[in-house]
């Protein structure tokens, strides 16, 4: 016979109401009706709920069984792409790392291996019982030696020696490329990446760019691999190991809308004012190029070049240019009139006379503090306005949305 039980004989009625509620969530059958809705839709369905997920909850679908995880891995080029927001190549002595930042709070790095490096041959080591061992002298030495005693003797010229010195030359320097150029895994890896997530930043940190690196991007893009970001970066990298035809195909194979240099060694023809490369970065919205060795000198017609494209909010920092007074007094007179459109500029030229411009300036400025900020009104757009002053960096011109009064 079954007992009743009334809600007095609990502390409360409230405590009788939840336990009920709690003992309807956990019964069997309720479980089964919620698991046999999700189970009796078709996968087409499924599809559909993942494409409206974000990637963090599409993750999460694809720990729930292995069916969603097979949804989820057939079809992951028609759901939320995974998001990166910095991915730095950087090289080491003894290998090449590939580091992605996803979060603040979350970094993942591969590091490969140089994998030619042991096929170097090694140094020849004198060994003796007594003392430090020896390094024995190269077998260049020792031949150019034979040699020097040889013209003295014979007065004959060393035309073999400097074929053989070439030679070495030449196969050393093919060697440094193959040292430089990453092992297959890392290409594979890197194009990984790009397949399945958007990358915000691409960084280049003290790499020697080799022309077996651009070849490697080359045939993953026939692939069907496409390489887009949405800044690329390039700080401490040496030329030397690949041509300048080879470095302007670099940035076809690589797309995209901001870029920096920095620290640029070995530019020998890799970087000029009027090359593939600097045609290139006319389209970026934002162009910071520094401390590039040779020097690269950029002139008037190509930063108006930069400047009549149509990229809203450009931001362009030069730190070698051939401007003058004139033309800067040009730039703000054709920003006024909203001839130009930009969002900061740094130019630094040997050419600017610095009082000069502070007193061209104080004639169409609408004040000046006393650090030397001039503050110039559109005369269109009142909201608009342009703050100018110089460093040591160069000329700043900084547009701001507010008015001049606040």
């Amino acid at each position: 016979m079954a007992v009743e039980i009334f809600p007095e004989q609990y502390p409360s009625t409230s405590y009788a109401s939840e336990v009920k509620e709690c003992h309807q969530r956990i019964t069997p059958a309720s479980a089964y009706t919620l698991s046999s809705r999700i189970d009796s839709l078709p996968p087409e369905i499924h599809l559909k709920i993942l494409m409206l997920l974000s990637r963090p909850d599409v993750d999460n679908c694809s720990l729930v069984c292995q069916r969603w995880k097979n949804t989820v891995t057939l079809n992951a080029h028609l759901l939320a792409r995974h998001q990166i927001y910095s991915m730095r190549i950087s090289e080491r002595k003894g290998d090449f790392m590939l580091t992605i930042r996803t979060t603040e709070d979350f970094e993942k790095r591969w590091e490969f291996p140089k994998t030619v490096a042991n096929a170097h041959p090694r140094k020849r080591i004198l060994s003796t019982n007594e003392g430090i061992p020896m390094k024995q002298r190269k077998l260049s030495e020792i031949e150019q030696k034979n040699a020097q005693i040889f013209f003295a003797a014979h007065g004959s010229t060393l035309i073999s020696s400097l074929i053989h010195e070439l030679l070495q030359t030449e196969d050393q320097t093919n060697y440094k490329a193959k040292l430089h150029t990453p092992t297959d895994a890392f290409f594979r890896r890197f194009a990984r990446c790009f397949q399945l997530a958007d990358v915000k930043q691409l960084f280049f940190d003290e790499v020697r760019l080799t022309d077996g690196f651009v070849d490697f991007l080359d045939f993953l893009t026939q692939e069907n691999t496409t390489f887009v970001c949405d800044e690329l970066r390039l700080d401490f990298c040496k030329l030397k190991y690949i041509t300048p035809s080879s470095f302007a195909k670099l940035f076809k194979i690589i797309r995209f809308s901001s870029c920096s240099m920095a620290y640029i060694r070995d530019n020998v023809g890799h970087i000029l004012p009027s090359n593939e490369v600097s045609e290139a970065l006319k389209t970026c919205q934002r162009l910071d190029l520094s401390n590039i060795t040779d020097d690269v000198c950029f002139s008037e017609e190509y930063i108006n070049s930069y400047m009549g494209n149509p990229t809203p909010m450009k931001t362009l920092r030069l730190d070698n240019c051939e401007i003058t007074n004139i033309w800067l007094m040009s730039l703000v007179e054709r920003w006024k009139t909203s001839a130009v459109s930009f969002s900061n500029i740094c130019l630094n030229s040997g050419l600017i006379s610095v009082m000069d411009l502070k007193k061209s300036l104080s004639r169409v400025t609408s004040s000046c503090s006393k650090e030397q900020l001039f503050l110039i009104e559109h005369s269109v757009e009142p909201k608009r306005s342009l703050k100018v002053w110089t460093d040591q960096q160069g000329v700043h011109l900084v547009e701001m949305c507010c008015s001049a009064s606040q």
